[in-house]
């Protein structure tokens, strides 16, 4: 850019902010002295009543600023939650989660709490409060840029805007300046080649608090510049502005088979920012990456009266109650001071020869007084009663206090005070009044806290453009890690898909005003409670949100071990984490692996003893079969030549001479010999004691199927 655009550029900022100055001039005043008089002592007295009670009593008593730290505190108490909801086709649910999640984290990281907060202050005593959102590197090592929302102090002396801007939020304005003042030698060291001219004798009065003998005032200046951009619509469905960033991604495209349907060209603007001192610009021009300009002023009570906007808080119309209540206390106190006090009235016989005595009463704790008796005034000497204090200063005092009330909006149950002559009913009605009062300041709060949801959604799929880890926070707190813009291969098209796209579809933000959640976590653990003790059901089946709701260093441990024993019983079903880590504690440590792969071992080892033990006494039981065999095919072949020879001698008429029992009986003794021989047994294997031997190195046997021994054995 030219010299000579950089100074048509800068000579337009500084007539935009000398247009601005004078536009609200008294209202940017105002609001200094409103928060003056409230949060800094002596400040309620006006120079001229000041000076006029120089030499007397001027006492401040500050009644506005306990109303005024009410609303604070109610602020405090709750919370302005953000809503993200998809609003076209190209949207969808989950990635509306991921935005409303990376705000939170944008706010937690940011401190947001404190940030609203202090603008809350200022609009609540002044009427108006501002933050801007910035961009800074994750760490010193990255080149990811993160989000962060910072804050404003004394937003009425430092914002200015555009004065034809008509909305409330100033959402409209062409252009805005967030001033500073920086040590000149700081300025001097960061731009050593910048004019630090004496400002005090520029012309315009508005630049005279510029530059002073020890500071420089730098503003950021904002600025929307026209332009026209050109957008293509991709058979996808996805939208995407054509710049040089966007080539490569339409050539990718491309080669996936997604083609540009048509395009459009569209007048816009964008957002420029330069660094300017009253003498030149400093640093510019920057390009913003959003199309909104990062400033968010926020206004207390608002007014539009003949294209004048005019703002406000809750001292604004209580200072004159104030100036009143200490003018009347301070004059109270000191006609009070100035009134003689009740003495004693004496006559000169009585106090005669102990006049120090009464002079110093007043100074010592003495039990009784002397006095001398006088026939004229019979009695001790007398108080007649000190001359009181005036009735009307008293009335004074309690009718600006009552005003101060009514102006504030803020009445004495509000304010914790009790009221024994007011019904229960009463005191909550002044106290719903009194909310009542300050909602339209919560409730521009919550518009700005809405407004900021807005812009970043415009920044955060401009500045979180990689695939990266972000961190995300849940409506309850809870801090996860989710990836963005990820990109995988589709196994069904071949395609590259990109997971948790930020850049596809419009979402839009809404706000929602509700109890802190420490609050909302004391409520539900009463409610809770009380459903328990109602109904034994609930403290079955509810344990685990009752745990939920308990804050103190261990209830997250006493919440997972409840929630084990009820997934356990199958009162609830386990979340992913949960299961996984119930999984991971039902296998067996590594020691117990390797005791259970010796108890194995051992059993391995055991079970072929076993089949071993099992073989062998399969081949003993087939050996006993095999030789009661053959010991019976020798008992039948001996009974068969007996009997032959029997037979022969029978034909003879020779008496047979060969008994069968005692040839039977000598062949069993045989058999049962050679059997004995051949088995290693210690006691000897006999018909009647096979397989139940109890010295047996064996499993007792059992005989093979089918087997049975000879009946004429």
């Amino acid at each position: 850019m030219k010299k000579i655009d950089l100074e048509q550029i800068h000579s337009e900022a500084i007539k935009r902010y000398e247009a601005s100055y004078a536009a609200e001039k008294t209202e940017r005043e105002n609001c200094l002295e409103d928060m003056r008089f409230c949060f800094v002592p002596g400040a309620q007295w006006e120079d001229s009543a000041a000076t006029a009670r120089k030499d007397r009593p001027r006492f401040e008593i500050n009644k506005i600023i306990v109303p005024v730290n009410n609303a604070i505190g109610e602020q405090r108490q709750n919370r302005i939650d953000i809503k993200v909801r998809p609003t076209d086709m190209g949207a969808s649910k989950d990635v509306a989660d991921i935005f409303a999640g990376i705000i939170r984290g944008i706010q937690a990281q940011s401190s947001f709490k404190d940030v609203k907060d202090t603008a809350f202050k200022e609009i609540v005593a002044g009427g108006m409060g501002a933050w801007y959102i910035t961009t800074e590197y994750e760490d010193e090592k990255s080149f990811d840029q993160v989000l962060k929302i910072k804050s404003i102090k004394s937003a009425a002396a430092s914002v200015f805007y555009d004065p034809s801007s008509k909305d409330e939020l100033k959402r409209d304005a062409q252009w805005m300046m967030v001033t500073t003042d920086m040590d000149i030698d700081v300025f001097k060291a960061k731009y050593p080649n910048a004019t630090a001219s004496d400002l005090t004798k520029l012309p315009s009065g508005y630049l005279q608090d510029w530059q002073t003998r020890n500071t420089v005032r730098v503003a950021d200046y904002w600025v929307k510049v026209p332009c026209i951009k050109e957008t293509v619509l991709m058979s996808d469905g996805s939208i995407y502005e054509l710049n040089d960033k966007t080539v490569s991604v339409l050539d990718d495209l491309a080669e996936q088979g997604i083609t540009v349907v048509k395009t459009r060209k569209i007048r816009t603007h964008k957002v420029m920012m330069y660094k300017i001192s009253a003498a030149e610009i400093l640093a510019g021009p920057f390009e913003w990456a959003g199309k909104h300009i990062p400033v968010v002023p926020v206004f207390g009570y608002n007014a539009w009266i003949d294209g004048q906007h005019y703002y406000f808080g809750m001292v604004r119309h209580a200072k004159d109650s104030q100036r009143v209540y200490n003018y009347a206390t301070s004059q109270a106190i000191e006609t009070s001071a100035l009134t003689p006090k009740d003495p004693y009235w004496v006559t000169p016989k009585q106090i005669k020869g102990r006049e120090r005595e009464y002079e110093t009463f007043n100074l010592k704790n003495k039990p009784f007084m002397v006095y001398n008796p006088d026939p004229d005034e019979p009695g001790p000497p007398k108080r007649t009663g000190a001359p009181s204090v005036q009735a009307a200063l008293i009335s004074q005092v309690q009718q600006a206090d009552a005003d101060i009330q009514s102006t504030t909006g803020q009445y004495a149950p509000a304010l914790g005070d009790q009221q024994t002559d007011q019904s229960g009913r009463a005191i909550l009605a002044l106290q719903r009044k009194a909310n009542a009062s300050t909602y339209e300041l919560i409730d521009n709060l919550a518009k700005a806290v809405e407004w900021t949801g807005e812009i970043l959604i415009d920044l955060i799929p401009k500045i979180y453009d990689t695939e990266r880890m972000v961190s995300i926070m849940s409506e309850d707190e809870v801090v996860d890690n989710v990836i963005i813009n990820q990109t995988i291969i589709d196994k069904e098209t071949g395609r590259e898909v990109v997971l948790n796209d930020l850049s596809k579809g419009r979402y839009s933000v809404a706000s929602t005003i509700a109890p802190s959640f420490a609050t909302q976590r004391v409520e539900q653990l009463n409610v809770l409670n009380k459903l328990a003790q109602s109904n034994p059901l609930f403290a079955t089946v509810a344990p685990d949100l009752i745990a939920q709701s308990l804050d103190f260093p261990f209830s997250d441990d006493l919440k997972k071990r409840i929630r084990i024993q009820l997934i356990k019983q199958g009162i609830v079903q386990p979340t992913e984490d949960e299961a996984k880590e119930l999984a991971k504690q039902m296998q067996p440590s590594p020691q117990e692996q390797i005791d259970l792969k010796m108890s194995m071992l051992q059993l391995e080892q055991q079970a072929a003893l076993v089949d071993n033990l099992e073989y062998q006494n399969r081949k003993i039981l087939a050996d006993i079969a095999y030789k009661y065999s053959q010991a019976q095919n020798n008992l039948t072949d001996d009974i068969k030549t007996k009997t032959e020879i029997n037979k022969i001698l029978e034909e003879q008429g020779i008496p047979a001479k060969m008994p069968i029992e005692d040839l039977e009986l000598q062949s069993r003794v045989k058999v049962m010999r050679e059997m004995n021989e051949t088995l290693d047994y210690e006691d000897p294997v006999t018909p009647e004691n096979i397989g139940t031997a109890e010295n047996s190195p064996v499993i007792q046997p059992q005989m093979p199927p089918g087997f049975k021994p000879s009946e004429e054995l």
